[in-house]
């Protein structure tokens, strides 16, 4: 008799909500002689993965500390694509680029991953 051991599930999005999200790198940059020497930035290197962009709930909104979110905030879920605070991330399909501004992680249990981020250009006061 051999014992099994039990797997159980992860937490994971669904493939049917999952859409192609892109993080914008920022490219190493340079100095440009033919521009009298001036630094000029590269363009940011684009990183496709997939993940989901959410409107912050009212629950969310009641749990947390008070000016935590905006109007603007969203939530970007993941299968293990890790963001980092200030990351851009480009949503095609919307069109929207938004700044991570914090992490809701659920540790390293499962690769299910949760940011918090804002709308580029819109940030309303807290």
């Amino acid at each position: 008799y051999k014992r099994q051991m039990r797997t159980f599930g992860k937490p994971m999005l669904p493939r049917g909500i999952q859409r192609e999200l892109v993080e914008l790198r920022a490219g190493p940059g340079g100095y440009d002689p033919d521009n009298g020497g001036q630094w000029v930035r590269s363009e940011p290197e684009r990183i496709p993965f997939q993940g989901v962009v959410l409107v912050v709930s009212e629950d969310d909104w009641q749990k947390a500390p008070q000016g935590t979110f905006t109007r603007n905030s969203r939530k970007i879920y993941t299968n293990g694509h890790a963001l980092g605070v200030g990351s851009r991330v480009y949503d095609p399909e919307s069109g929207a680029t938004y700044t991570v501004t914090g992490d809701l992680d659920h540790g390293a249990i499962h690769p299910l991953r949760r940011f918090v981020a804002e709308r580029k250009g819109e940030a309303a006061p807290k």
